[in-house]
């Protein structure tokens, strides 16, 4: 098979776990998730210049926790917000890239753990991240099967966790066994040793403090911007999104009641973004059957501000 030889020994065994010992279904699935490889072009993927994401500091591994599991950090608050579909896409291929990047040094030779950072996310920000879950989990689960030992998410709310809710049914359930939502970092301290771990979390580990410019990057204005809309986010038509004017009122609103989000919501006919997340996933993608409305409530829920709950 093209590309097996790319994977190690340990690395192939996981999609024979992740199919109960079944040769056959392990064996397709193998080859699908080579097949997705040699179209993310690999080699190439890891010659690409992603130093505007670097410097954000907004993905990174992080040393390892306190049985050598290698620990990877999304900060959602210092994540900057794609300008285009373009800039959307090749944020994507750099999730990917970091973890190729990872596994080539060795850092990333098994297991990781995944730790999700939503403190102090913008409206904007929260607005825009919607989609990022249900795109990216499912990918690590077929691609990179029985890689995530654990994922917290941190800080949890009402909102995000009724958002959560919705989430989790385009997730399969194993995966979803191993994802905890948590009030805060403090679960960190026993998870990460003191010296592998960052100040902010409770640890001894000194970091360099973008967030202020990526704060100041994020300052935009959403109802003006049709690029940044928080439901694009899947299409390879090439056409632009498009969201009727009172759901996109909603989204970016704050709505008085969750009825009220889920209502404005649900019937929208939402085309998605263009470029490689529909390569990815195999297809175009339009918010018009069951499972892509939940897509669609799940931003709607996603994205209204915590805040409301008090």
């Amino acid at each position: 098979m093209d590309g097996i030889s790319t994977l190690s020994d340990t690395e192939i065994e996981k999609w024979l776990i992740s199919n109960k010992g079944h040769r056959g279904k392990a064996l397709s699935a193998l080859s699908e998730s080579l097949t997705w490889r040699k179209s993310l072009n690999i080699p190439n993927l890891l010659s690409t210049d992603f130093s505007e994401f670097e410097a954000t500091r907004m993905l990174q591994f992080s040393g390892k926790a306190v049985d050598g599991t290698p620990v990877l950090i999304l900060n959602g608050a210092q994540r900057k917000i794609p300008k285009d579909f373009k800039e959307r896409d090749k944020e994507i291929k750099f999730f990917f890239y970091v973890l190729e990047k990872a596994r080539v040094d060795g850092i990333f030779k098994d297991q990781l753990i995944v730790i999700i950072d939503r403190t102090n996310m913008s409206r904007a920000q929260q607005s825009d991240a919607a989609s990022i879950p249900p795109t990216i989990i499912p990918l690590l689960q077929k691609h990179y099967p029985e890689r995530l030992k654990s994922m917290y998410i941190f800080p949890n709310s009402t909102m995000f966790w009724m958002a959560w809710q919705m989430i989790v049914l385009l997730i399969d359930s194993n995966t979803v066994k191993k994802i905890s939502l948590k009030d805060n970092a403090n679960c960190l301290v026993a998870l990460i040793d003191k010296e592998m771990l960052p100040e902010k979390y409770g640890g001894s580990r000194k970091e360099i403090n973008v967030s202020s410019q990526i704060i100041k990057s994020n300052s935009i204005d959403l109802m003006s911007s049709s690029t940044t809309s928080p439901a694009s986010s899947i299409n390879v038509s090439g056409t632009t999104p498009t969201v009727p004017d009172s759901a996109n009122q909603k989204l970016i609103g704050s709505p008085t009641t969750v009825v009220e989000a889920i209502s404005g919501v649900i019937g929208a006919s939402v085309v998605y973004s263009s470029g490689i997340f529909g390569g990815l996933l195999g297809g175009n993608v339009k918010g018009t059957n069951e499972s892509e409305q939940k897509q669609v409530v799940v931003e709607e829920i996603w994205c209204a501000p915590d805040d409301l709950e008090n």
